[in-house]
């Protein structure tokens, strides 16, 4: 979980599926080290290597996203 928790009750919390009723996280959340993995893979993998196509898709989906253009 990212800190952004801390503005949300832990009532609006349990509300949103994130903590147990006593107050335990639910399973789904990754550890620092799974939530890292997809990127680090992403960065480091020789297959990846000069992928431009799903790159650009990436690229136009996350410009769509932001509203940037």
């Amino acid at each position: 979980m990212t800190n952004l928790n801390k503005y949300l009750s832990m009532e609006e919390q349990k509300v949103m599926g994130w903590f147990k009723e006593y107050g335990t996280p639910v399973d789904r959340f990754k550890n620092v080290e799974q939530g890292a993995s997809t990127s680090v893979y992403t960065a480091l993998a020789p297959e990846l290597d000069n992928e431009m196509e799903p790159a650009e898709r990436l690229w136009k989906l996350s410009e769509q996203m932001a509203a940037v253009k």
